[in-house]
């Protein structure tokens, strides 16, 4: 957050009259005072809750709403903050940032990129991010009224039929392959082969669509609906039951949202100002949509136009108010042909596969476009769209198979039996598959067959058979999920009330472990019992973990996957916490390599061995000499200075040994063709290499001790 101290400073360093913006705040008497003395005034003035909301109040309506994005995104570029006031529908322009500076409310770091009447504007400008007094925070803004329209009707439309979209489709048929446990990644972070053929064959059933199955994958993570674990398991999280529950709707709306705000076109889209063109475009599109009436039809043609139009306007230097505006632009456009085009492929490759959006053609055979009930549900609020059908049947047959006819991709009676059933066939008359997987696989997901039985008794034709009503009870009975990791006899709960239970049940063979863990200190025979009797889902814990852990540069340690217990009992043997009283949340707390914890290590080489090969980002040169020394495997030179010989095949070191003492010379092994040396026998390694004409390369660095590290002398 911006200090007083950094406004202070930068207030100091302008080479401007600053009385302009200090008139909003200060009195006739208070800007008579010295400079330093009115920017504190300033500071204390912005502490004032009626003052503040005065002079915000007194902003035109579409600087309001890029104040509020300014305070809503502090770290954003300001270029980026510009162009998403303006694709909502804010006539937000570069005069709207030079009000912002006039009224003393925020400003660029920078003094020299300042609106002035010789300024000129630059992608230096829209890379930049504002500072504000840190009073600013506090301030709530209204949301500002949308005033955009656009002129751009037809009439006499006639809809085209279009396929179902897919969208709703793909997300519900890859909730069902989360459910039946066939998505799992590899080692690397990518789909399995097995959960790639899979999601593929979803995917090719339904045509284009707006996402791709990696997509569905980050959304569900993102949004707490499911977590992948270190062997790659997806693993369900309690939302996802929630989620499941919710209307298709619902769903489809936070997908959407999600989408929408994750959208990232390559690198080289990225233009001059500092915004994404297809992140514009797509907001843009909707904010003129979400600008129409119920049935209204608008023309495809000058949607692309009004895309480009507000995309220049937002950065040209029309002038504002007098001195506090850029006087010159330099930022450079996508050309109207790539408007169009980029328009044309959302419209077709994202809204239409959404859902969102019906075409229409007129007499004249110009396209056109309008909202659906999902289009306005999602960008309007407006009611959520409802299956109706007044001819549907449904009948449950006593070999546990359920007809539904009529169900339409809405329907709340297919979207509750897809939770507990496999679904086959379509719309018009679909079939779900009940077994006890099934069932009690939705119940460990946090279903209730309750609800379930409710469901059918309300909507069969026909009353339930007494078979199925019995061992729907029956599978539903089922203990809450659990999973145990096999070779520590470790099982995993979701709460602590089922890991209590669990041991009540196994009193003199268990041991609690944390909060959600139980040890089950039995026989292996016993333990595979047990796990069939409770549905629990094994977990091989002797695969190489699919996360990381990551040492930064400062010492700090990062584990990406957290959960991991291996990592988890590997950073704790190198490192300790830092400031953990002041945190009651463990994964919140920092821990730093430290020389302390790795002196006590009972067994350094292999620790050291198990951090450099785990998968993930390579450990830097400075991070491992850190290691060796902390772990005693290298002695500590006075300056610090080592050389490294690497590019060096180990299994050539009998061939070099007749020209030096390869024990006395070679201090450690740091990689796998990597070694490490005194700086001072580097001539005689390179003497060696010459003469035997192997490969190898000697080059001089310089240890720099991580702050732990210096504990060692005081602490060991």
């Amino acid at each position: 957050m911006t200090s007083e101290l950094i406004i202070q400073n930068l207030l100091a360093s302008v080479n401007r009259s600053l009385r302009p913006v200090f008139k909003h705040w200060l009195n006739t008497e208070e800007l008579e005072r010295r400079s330093e003395e009115q920017t504190l005034l300033f500071l204390e003035k912005t502490e004032k809750v009626s003052l503040r909301k005065q002079i915000i109040a007194s902003l035109k309506p579409e600087t309001r709403a890029l104040f509020k994005n300014i305070l809503k995104n502090p770290e954003v570029p300001v270029g980026e903050l510009i162009a998403i006031t303006r694709s909502a529908g804010h006539y937000v322009s570069l005069s709207s940032l030079g009000e912002i500076h006039y009224k003393g409310l925020a400003f660029f770091e920078d003094p020299n990129l300042w609106p002035s009447a010789k300024a000129e504007w630059s992608d230096v400008n829209a890379e930049q991010t504002l500072v504000f007094p840190p009073a600013m925070l506090n301030e709530i803004i209204a949301e500002q009224p949308i005033d955009f329209k656009c002129d751009i009707y037809a009439e006499k439309v006639k809809p085209i039929p279009d396929e179902e979209p897919s969208a709703s489709i793909l997300l519900s048929e890859f909730l069902d392959s989360v459910s039946r446990a066939e998505i799992k990644l590899t080692q690397h972070g990518k789909l399995s082969s097995r959960s790639r053929k899979v999601l593929s064959k979803i995917w090719d059933a339904h045509g284009k669509s707006m996402c791709t199955p990696e997509d569905m994958i980050d959304f569900a993570r993102d949004t707490g609906i499911l977590r992948i674990d270190s062997t790659g398991t997806t693993i369900i999280e309690r939302k996802f039951a929630n989620f499941r529950k919710a209307p298709r709707a619902q769903q489809m709306k936070e997908f959407f949202n999600y989408s929408a705000e994750m959208i990232e076109p390559p690198e080289e889209e990225r233009i001059d100002a500092v915004f994404y063109v297809h992140k514009f475009a797509l907001r843009m599109i909707s904010t003129i949509l979400s600008s129409t009436d119920k049935e209204d039809w608008l023309f495809v043609k000058p949607i692309s136009e009004i895309v480009s139009e507000n995309a220049r306007e937002m950065f040209s230097v029309k002038k504002g108010i007098r001195s506090w505006f850029w006087a010159f632009s330099n930022a450079e456009f996508p050309s109207e042909k790539t408007w169009k085009s980029l328009t044309k492929t959302l419209l077709k490759n994202w809204f239409a596969p959404a859902g969102v959006i019906e075409w229409g053609k007129t007499s004249r055979k110009a396209k056109c476009v309008r909202l659906t009930e999902m289009g306005r549900f999602w960008l309007r609020d407006e009611f959520a769209p409802a299956h109706k059908d007044v001819d549907q049947q449904l009948v449950v047959q006593p070999d546990f198979t359920a007809l539904l006819t009529h169900s339409g991709p809405w329907d709340a009676v297919a979207q509750l039996l897809g939770l507990f059933a496999r679904r086959s066939g379509n719309d018009n008359a679909s079939t779900f598959q009940f077994s006890q997987e099934s069932v009690s696989t939705a119940v460990q997901q946090g279903h209730k067959v309750s609800e379930l039985l409710a469901g059918l008794d309300r909507h069969c034709s026909y009353p339930i058979p007494k078979n199925v009503r019995h061992s729907i009870k029956e599978w539903g009975s089922v203990s809450p999920n659990v999973t145990l990791y096999r070779d520590i006899n470790l099982f995993s709960f979701d709460t602590e009330k089922e890991r209590d239970a669990f041991i009540k049940l196994n009193s003199c063979k268990s041991k609690k472990l944390g909060k959600y863990y139980a040890l089950l200190l039995i026989p292996e025979d016993d333990i595979f019992n047990i796990m069939t009797r409770i549905y629990a889902k094994p977990v091989d814990y002797t695969d190489v973990p699919i996360g990381s852990i990551e040492v930064k540069p400062d010492g700090r340690i990062v584990l990406h996957a957290p959960d991991d217990l291996r990592l988890i009992a590997l950073r704790d043997a190198i490192s300790e916490p830092v400031n953990s009283e002041k945190t009651e949340i463990l994964r919140d707390v920092n821990f730093y390599l430290s020389a302390k914890s790795m002196r006590n290590t009972n067994f350094p080489v292999n620790s050291y061995d198990r951090l450099v090969n785990i998968p993930g980002r390579p450990i830097s040169m400075n991070v491992r000499l850190n290691l060796l020394v902390g772990f005693g495997l290298l002695q500590e030179t006075p300056d610090y200075e080592y050389a490294i010989l690497s590019n060096f095949a180990f299994s050539k070191r009998n061939l070099v040994r007749k020209h030096f003492d390869w024990k006395k010379i070679i201090l450690a092994r740091i990689a796998r063709d990597a070694f490490v040396l005194l700086p001072e026998h580097t001539d005689a390694v390179k003497e060696a290499l010459k003469k035997t004409k192997i490969d190898g390369k000697i080059y001089t660095v310089k240890m720099e001790r991580l702050p732990l590290m210096n504990k060692l002398e005081s602490d060991v």
